[in-house]
Formats: structure tokens, sequence, C-alpha cells
């Protein structure tokens, strides 16, 4: 997994919680964890392989040659990520409350 954009992060941090709740419903219902663990691979691999390819392409888009790119992802999206911080975080926190 490329290191941009926290995906790594994120995916190990997904990748905990889809595991540890499949091993939880697994032994509450007396089930082999061998099953738990097959569904959890099996459900990973659909979000992982996305996780890798948006961390790849964050990584192609910041290593771009082409200057008009990089001048976007170096200066302009850091720019108004910051003017817009408070805004970005209220709209995650109503994401996360939400699901």
């Amino acid at each position: 997994m490329p290191h941009f954009g926290a995906h790594g992060g994120n995916t190990a941090l997904r990748d905990a919680a889809l595991l540890s709740e499949n091993l939880r419903e697994a032994l509450s219902r007396g089930k082999p964890i061998e099953g738990a663990i097959d569904a959890y691979q099996k459900e990973m691999l659909d979000y992982a392989f996305a996780s890798v390819d948006a961390a790849t392409s964050s990584m192609r888009r910041l290593n771009s040659k082409n200057p008009f790119v990089r001048w976007f992802m170096l200066r302009a999206l850091p720019w108004y990520r910051s003017r817009h911080r408070d805004r970005l975080v209220v709209e995650d926190d109503l994401a996360v409350s939400s699901s």
C-alpha cells in the first residue's frame, strides 16, 4: 500500500474492526473461527484493492511531472483545505454520526 492519503492506516483499522466483529460473531454462535477468517478475507478483498488503487492514484498525482498538477496538489489543495478545515471537519463528523 503506497503511503499516501492515510489509506494504509485507515484500511488497517477497518480490517481490525471487521476481523474482530467476525470473530466475535463466530464465537458467540459457536461457529468455527476458520469460517470467520475466511469471511473476513473475502470481504476485505473488496475494499482493500480499492484503497490501494486510491493511494496509488494519489501517489501518481503528487509525483506528476505536469507542473499544473504538481502546483495544484502541493499548493492549491493544501491552501483550500486550510481555509475550509472547519467545514470539512463538520461534514466528516456528520458522516461518522449518521453511519
